[in-house]
């Protein structure tokens, strides 16, 4: 009788584990992996999501990633994030006044669009604050770029490590008895 209760509760957990693989995918760890850009190939280019990029000169660009640059023909899209960034009021074409929060577009009489995270100061004749402002990088000019990648070892963790914690927690409380 014991064996077999022992050999239903296993089978509990393997079903339990099952359905938890099968339906949790949305519990994903991913992790930027920096990689060539001649190592991802060109029929995936579209799909992959970046979060940075180095051209040929050394100089990387970290990019926002929520929502990630993308390959877009020829470039690499997306926008550069701006700290500390200082720009002279007599430049700015909209907003035209501050206040106490921080606009989420800034747009410059030469029609450059910044998008605001938060001010953070202000003299009357400038602005100073985080953001970002979009960029199109080159491909040529691209060597390296950190690609969003799935950590499968800390999504499998994730995913089933509660599990094996419950089955190892009930295989000692079963050794007790």
């Amino acid at each position: 009788m014991k064996k077999r209760l022992g050999m239903m509760k296993k089978s509990v957990v393997l079903a339990t584990l099952a359905f938890s693989l099968i339906f949790s995918w949305s519990c994903v760890i991913y992790g930027w992996k920096k990689t060539a850009l001649q190592a991802v190939k060109p029929e995936k280019r579209a799909e992959v999501k970046i979060s940075a990029v180095q051209v040929h000169s050394g100089e990387k660009t970290e990019l926002k990633k929520k929502p990630a640059a993308r390959i877009q023909g020829d470039s690499v899209v997306g926008e550069r994030f701006l700290k500390n960034f200082v720009l002279e009021k007599s430049e700015i074409k909209h907003p035209g006044d501050f206040g106490t929060s921080a606009p989420a577009e800034i747009i410059t009489k030469d029609g450059v669009t910044y998008t605001t995270d938060r001010i953070l100061g202000q003299t009357p004749s400038s602005v100073t604050f985080d953001g970002y402002i979009a960029v199109s990088i080159p491909l040529a000019d691209v060597d390296l770029v950190w690609i969003r990648k799935v950590n499968v070892l800390a999504t499998l963790l994730l995913d089933i490590g509660p599990l094996l914690a419950l089955e190892i927690i009930e295989h000692i409380e079963y050794g007790r008895k």
